[in-house]
């Protein structure tokens, strides 16, 4: 199994810090340059609307790494951001395939700290993990597992650029969740670590360079960043009494995944 890690040309701190952890659980990567959202021409990335040019690289990037696996012949690859923190004994999971579910697409190896619904929760044997099919949207895509015949499937997919990458392969957004066997692993074995996001971090950037220009087209998209988050905060509220109903109806199913 093959280790895909994508890391952005300008920032060779990251791969170094990477690097070290590799060296010091005994495990190599394939470096996968990542596309730099920020360097692209204004009409590389208008036809991309709903999108930052962080997201849009990020995605391109992803792209990148499910098709080599597609056309690789391991029967898995996975794919890591260069942001990642891992937990203990991961190393056993980055090389061993042999606990990955018959009929795993996707196996989801981060969390982001929100509840998630879980079907058929498990404790493999002679391991310190869980695992359970994830029904329910869990965003992030730090660390991953995906199946050659799941990335096959999902190059059509990856054609209609429109939705930020962690949507597209952990919601229900353009059905992989529903058409795809996506299992969770419990407590999560990577995370994002806490230093700022290189896409927050170009997407603040980009606002502040569309500010100064003003043009209509693109205040329209400082605007949608601008009402983002409030958007987000409305749907928890508005949902919340939803999500508890399900959670107590379907109990210990309902989980919030811990990393570690």
């Amino acid at each position: 199994m093959e280790v895909y890690l994508i890391n952005l040309d300008r920032r060779g701190d990251r791969l170094q810090a990477m690097q070290k952890t590799f060296d010091r659980i005994g495990l190599s990567f394939i470096r996968i340059a990542a596309v730099d959202g920020m360097l692209m021409s204004q009409d590389e990335r208008d036809w991309v609307y709903s999108l930052t040019p962080g997201e849009i690289g990020c995605y391109l990037s992803h792209k990148k790494c499910i098709e080599l696996i597609a056309a690789s012949q391991n029967e898995y690859g996975v794919v890591l951001e260069d942001d990642v923190q891992f937990s203990d004994g991961v190393e056993r999971y980055l090389t061993d395939m042999n606990w990955i579910p018959k009929g795993a697409d996707i196996v989801k190896l981060d969390t982001c700290g929100h509840l998630v619904h879980i079907k058929h929760l498990v404790e493999l044997p002679d391991a310190r993990i869980r695992l359970g099919r994830l029904l329910s949207p869990h965003v992030g895509a730090a660390a991953y597992i995906i199946s050659r015949e799941a990335a096959k499937k999902l190059l059509s997919l990856l054609d209609d650029m429109n939705i930020p990458i962690d949507r597209l392969l952990f919601t229900h957004d353009r059905g992989v969740l529903n058409n795809m066997t996506v299992c969770q692993v419990i407590p999560a074995l990577c995370q994002q670590s806490g230093s700022p996001s290189t896409i927050n971090l170009d997407r603040d950037i980009w606002m502040q360079k569309q500010v100064k220009s003003a043009r209509p087209k693109l205040m329209q998209r400082i605007l949608r960043e601008v009402k983002r988050p409030f958007k987000a905060a409305l749907y928890n509220t508005i949902s919340g009494s939803s999500r508890l109903y399900r959670r107590v109806r379907m109990g210990k199913h309902w989980i919030r995944v811990p990393f570690g």
